[in-house]
C-alpha cells in the first residue's frame, strides 16, 4: 500500500485503439488532509506532447496487421517510419533504416513468430536497444500463445494487440 506523507511516481499513457500517442510523467504526494494550496495546484499542471514519429519493426509476412497500424498512425497524423514507405529507390537499406530508428520517438516492435525468425527484425530491435532510451521500445503481439521473447527483451512489457 501507499503511505500518507510519501510521494509516488508514475506515468499516464494515452492510446487511440492500440496506438500509443503520448505519455506524461505524474507524481502524487499522498496525505490524510483534504487541503490544496495555490502552490499545489500550480505544480500539478503539466501537459503531454504527442509523439511525432514511430519506427515500426515487423516481418513482411505480417503486412496485413502492420497495414492496420499504418492506417491508425496516418489518421493521428504521426510520421510513420516503415521501410516500404520511408525508403527511396537506391538508398542503402540498412544504414537508412538504422538512422530512422535513431530519429523516432517510439520503436514499435510488431512481435510474431515470423518476426522472431527474421534476421532483419532482430537487427532492428538490437539497434533500438543500443539507443538506451527509456520507454523507447514498445512491443506488441497478437498471436496465441505469445511468441517466445528473446532474453534481451524480457524486461520490456509486451502488449496484446486485439485484431478487429
Amino acid at each position: 500500500g501507499y503511505e500518507p506523507g510519501k510521494a509516488v511516481n508514475g506515468k499516464v499513457a494515452f492510446y487511440v485503439g492500440p496506438v500509443l500517442i503520448a505519455e506524461t510523467p505524474i507524481w502524487a504526494h499522498l496525505s490524510d488532509e483534504e487541503r490544496e494550496t495555490p502552490e499545489d495546484a500550480a505544480r500539478a499542471q503539466e501537459t503531454a506532447s504527442p509523439y511525432q514519429s514511430v519506427f515500426v519493426s515487423y516481418s513482411h509476412k505480417d503486412g496485413q496487421v502492420v497495414d492496420a497500424l499504418e492506417r491508425a498512425y496516418d489518421a493521428l497524423g504521426l510520421e510513420y517510419l516503415r521501410d516500404v514507405r520511408a525508403l527511396r529507390s537506391g538508398e542503402e537499406w540498412n544504414e537508412t533504416l538504422l538512422a530512422f530508428i535513431e530519429q523516432a520517438d517510439i520503436f514499435q516492435l510488431c512481435w510474431s513468430n515470423h518476426a522472431r525468425e527474421s534476421r532483419y527484425v532482430k537487427r532492428e530491435w538490437k539497434h533500438a536497444l543500443a539507443q538506451e532510451r527509456k520507454q523507447f521500445i514498445r512491443p506488441m503481439y497478437w498471436e496465441e500463445p505469445k511468441p517466445e521473447i528473446p532474453e534481451e527483451l524480457s524486461h520490456i512489457h509486451f502488449t496484446k494487440y486485439l485484431l478487429s
